[in-house]
């Protein structure tokens, strides 16, 4: 949605809300009277008190509770009981039972003693919201140690360095009690050097060659304190490895699990992980740590606002994420004594999850990621640690058996597992009419060789490439093309923001025709195209796979080096120069990526992954699942289960990171922000929850079902947020397809994860929708392209289960007819054919045809995945011969 008609929505709801509210000025009033008494029904502004069930006369232990007495929870101020958070006057530390004279809850900064020992660090295969750089293993510590009990403070990290870097809170409302943030791994280590000299220890670390952010030369002496803080340095450590140095240092990755574990085993360190996104909050993580579901948005003050582990650590979950040693690996060596992680990277680990933007899956004790050393987010502080002198005893042995897998290969419904009707509107098409149809828009595929021109035009890395880079194909389509001598060279000249609606519509129909019949070329485009969503994952790697932390980004387009392809006898060269430059749009950057290990250090990247595309590819998951399971040919079964995981693994992102989008630039992975650190639509499908609950709930579902195979905690009723969806598609046409697409695509995923009543309810919500469509919603007068878009959307919500009536099927034939006699005319589907002459030549149709918009090219293939789909509903009235559709040999004549 676009930044004006985002402000637009929220006005049109506070008047929706204020005319609501208005509406209940004459009734009973159910709030409170606010004459000095309490009401006790809601906490509102009484003169004496408003609390929840409260009557004042004594203390309810609520945190809403304004007595003037205690509000502690659990503790009536005659005695002590020892519970945080309490609020009396005087603070203190003290941490057992006492007479109450006192505060005891509050926490202060220490450092606790952390007994060596063994565990099993990793995550087991069934794990919620695990992920695979998590592998089992055994470590084993031989050094005691000392751990902060919490992240370090802005207080403390301003005492040290002579700065605050941080973001939080807002300025002009101090409070150095919240954690520091906006610190790289640098400015932690010389944090750490400074409060070892401070101490009288040795300094763990030398940096020396040190850059500041402003790329000014720093020193040993401020630490670019003035200059942003240290962009680069060179560091050694003044040991034999860390383990030994005798001064503060970040923990190694190991430490910080086997602290924050604290000898469980379970996601957490309270227990295992109920819910992995925001909301609901998860139980478990809700007592021990903030992150997006309780944080409101903004860092917590530290210590003892929420419950600490075994070892009284605090915040080991959320609040802030935590710079460790180690660079990242994604695979883990097997079992093994005082790991120091690998020798070199391009990322540093963080760990511990943080307060917003993650997911409760990411405070998980096991889940990690990284970030580039020069990193500096809201999101990432520290803490340290310091080896003790001497190992005290045998250790500890928390090691544990967590074998697992990933369990049975799923089976799918062989066909629609439930009855739906609607009753008929309009004339039945007869027989006649139904042959030639079918003979005309068969014909029309047959006459232009429509998937010859998909497979000659779509383009990514040709085989047999001199670079030996991967090959895959996209349809791409901001280029101009020009022939020469029996060669077409397409020049790119734009970003090709979309390229995923069109290549998720050629990929399904194209899988369609090969799984009912074979086709070659369609087998063909369907690897290619295949390879072209792993490309898009593939080219957002700035490292190997293993030093990389994320491989789950999927980037808007990619632009590899120039190169050349043949596809049936056809020459064709690419020029990718000019969508090679750096460009900084709201909605997307265009980033050299010169470290890429699969495509070179030609390649560019286009960011900022939008939720536009996004029901199209979540389409295409359910195909790609058939594939896999039915594919005669194991070389598509192969490409399809290779794009099949990394769209899962994309899905399961936007779930765990709260139903955000997340993007990814030089290694670091982040949800992107405007000017207000507000996420941009185009990344979120909470961003009007708060208004309307309901609001893009088919984006959420489907991810949830795709990347979990199960709705978890969403409910989106039929399908449709009907405010939401009137305000946004009435705002701008386009916002029709996405909410269309997305309810299909949540249609179809919940069919294949055996989501039978939720698939029911949404077979309904499509009837509604398409009624609404059709014969309602006042928009259509006012596009001359409605028709052309409703009829290829009802071909689309067939292959979901929606039967169609007959008066859909009419408008569907006429649509398609009009669109055949229109692009049949075209004369460059063959670009290569002596009838096309050399010099510019327009390469793709447009479908403005004289007498107005016609069917769009992508969409003109649809009946494939109608007349395939295992989901068509038998009920649905007659349109056109699918068995002629699946042979194509039976095909007819355009004319």
């Amino acid at each position: 949605m676009k930044p004006w008609l985002r402000i637009l929505f929220i006005l049109l709801i506070l008047s929706i809300s204020v005319l609501a509210f208005a509406g209940c000025a004459g009734s009973h009033h159910h709030g409170d009277d606010d004459t000095g008494a309490d009401d006790d029904t809601m906490p509102v502004d009484d003169d004496a008190d408003d609390d929840t069930v409260d009557d004042d006369a004594v203390d309810d232990d609520t945190i809403v509770d304004d007595d003037t007495g205690d509000d502690d929870t659990g503790d009536d101020d005659t005695g002590d009981d020892d519970t945080t958070p309490d609020d009396d006057t005087t603070p203190d530390d003290d941490t057992t039972p006492d007479d109450d004279t006192v505060d005891d809850d509050t926490v202060v900064e220490a450092f606790v003693p952390i007994t060596h020992g063994s565990f099993t660090m990793g995550s087991p295969a069934d794990e919620p919201g695990r992920r695979d750089d998590e592998n089992v293993h055994g470590v084993t510590l031989t050094h005691d140690f000392e751990m902060m009990n919490m992240e370090v403070t802005q207080a403390k990290f301003n005492d040290t360095m002579g700065y605050n870097p941080s973001h939080f809170p807002h300025p002009g409302n101090p409070n150095l009690t919240l954690p520091v943030e906006t610190v790289g791994w640098y400015d932690a280590l010389a944090f750490a050097d400074k409060q070892s000299n401070a101490a009288g220890y040795a300094e763990c670390y030398t940096l020396s060659n040190i850059v500041c952010a402003d790329d000014t030369a720093g020193d040993t002496t401020t630490y670019c304190k003035d200059n942003g803080g240290i962009k680069a340095a060179d560091v050694a450590v003044n040991a034999a490895s860390v383990y030994e140095c005798e001064g503060y240092r970040l923990p190694t990755e190991a430490e910080w699990e086997y602290a924050a574990r604290s000898g469980t085993s379970t996601a957490f360190y309270n227990g295992d992980i109920t819910n992995t996104a925001c909301g609901p909050l998860d139980p478990k993580l809700d007592q021990i740590g903030w992150y997006c579901g309780n944080s409101g948005r903004i860092t917590s003050l530290q210590g003892g606002l929420k419950a600490g582990n075994a070892w009284g650590l605090y915040d080991m979950s959320g609040n802030v994420a935590e710079w460790v040693w180690d660079w990242y690996n994604r695979v883990y060596p097997g079992d093994i004594t005082d790991p120091l992680g690998p020798d070199d990277g391009m990322s540093k680990v963080t760990r511990g999850g943080a307060f917003r933007y993650r997911g409760a899956l990411r405070c998980r004790s096991a889940s990690r990621t990284g970030h580039s050393p020069d990193y500096h987010s809201w999101y990432v502080g520290f803490r340290l640690v310091r080896t003790l002198p001497a190992a005290r005893g045998a250790g500890l042995d928390f090691r544990v058996g967590r074998a697992g897998d990933n369990g049975p290969v799923k089976d799918y419904p062989p066909n629609l597992p439930f009855a739906f009707t609607r009753p008929d509107v309009g004339t039945p098409l007869t027989p006649e009419e139904i042959t030639a149809f079918t003979q005309k828009l068969t014909g029309f595929f047959k006459d232009s060789g429509y998937f010859d021109w998909v497979l000659e035009v779509a383009h990514g890395m040709g085989e047999g490439n001199p670079g030996g880079y991967p090959p895959y194909k996209l349809f791409y389509g901001d280029m101009s093309a020009a022939k020469a001598s029996g060669v077409v060279t397409f020049s790119h000249n734009g970003f090709d923001d979309n390229l995923t609606i069109p290549t998720s519509m050629y990929f399904n129909n194209a899988a369609s025709i090969y799984l009912m019949s074979g086709d070659p070329t369609a087998k063909r485009l369907v690897e290619q195209f295949c390879h072209g969503y792993v490309a898009l994952f593939l080219g957002m790697m700035w490292d190997t796979n293993e030093r990389d932390p994320e491989n789950t980004i999927l980037a808007r387009a990619i632009f590899p080096a120039n190169n050349d392809y043949e596809e049936e006898g056809r020459q064709a060269s690419v020029n990718f120069d000019g969508s090679r430059h750096e460009s900084n749009d709201w909605n997307a950057h265009t980033v050299p990526n010169p470290t890429n290990p699969y495509f070179g250090s030609d390649l560019w990247v286009r960011n900022m992954r939008s939720k536009d595309d996004v029901p199209h590819i979540y389409r295409t998951v359910p195909v790609m699942q058939r594939l896999v399971a039915e594919a005669p040919d194991q070389s598509v079964r192969d490409a399809a289960a290779e794009s099949l995981a990394y769209l899962q693994a994309f899905a399961k992102d936007v779930t765990d990171s709260g139903w955000y989008i997340r993007t990814k630039q030089d290694f670091n992975t982040y949800v992107p922000v405007d000017a207000n650190g507000e996420v941009v639509d185009l990344a979120s499908f909470v961003n009007y929850t708060p208004l309307l609950p309901t609001a893009e709930c088919s984006g959420r579902e489907t991810s949830a079902l795709i990347g979990y195979g199960d709705p978890l905690d969403t409910d989106c009723g039929d399908g449709i947020g009907w405010i939401y969806e009137i305000i946004a598609t009435y705002g701008h046409y386009y916002n029709y397809d996405i909410v269309r697409y997305f309810h299909v695509a949540e249609t179809t995923n919940a069919l294949m994860n055996w989501q039978i009543d939720r698939a029911q309810e949404l077979v309904g919500g499509l009837a509604s929708r398409v009624d609404y469509m059709m014969y309602t919603d006042p928009m259509r007068a006012q596009h001359t392209e409605w028709d052309a878009d409703a009829s290829a959307f009802l071909l689309a919500a067939g292959t979901a289960g929606l039967p169609l009536t007959s008066a859909e099927a009419q408008l569907v034939m006429t649509e398609y007819s009009k669109a055949v006699d229109w692009y049949i005319t075209w004369p460059n589907w063959d670009l290569w054919s002596a009838s096309v002459p050399d010099g510019p030549v327009t390469w793709s149709p447009d479908r403005n045809s004289p007498d107005g918009p016609v069917i769009d090219r992508d969409e003109m293939s649809f009946i494939f995945e109608y007349c395939w789909s295992p989901f068509r509903n038998p009920a649905s009235a007659p349109l056109i011969d699918c068995d002629v559709v699946a042979d194509p040999t039976q095909w007819g004549s355009a004319e």
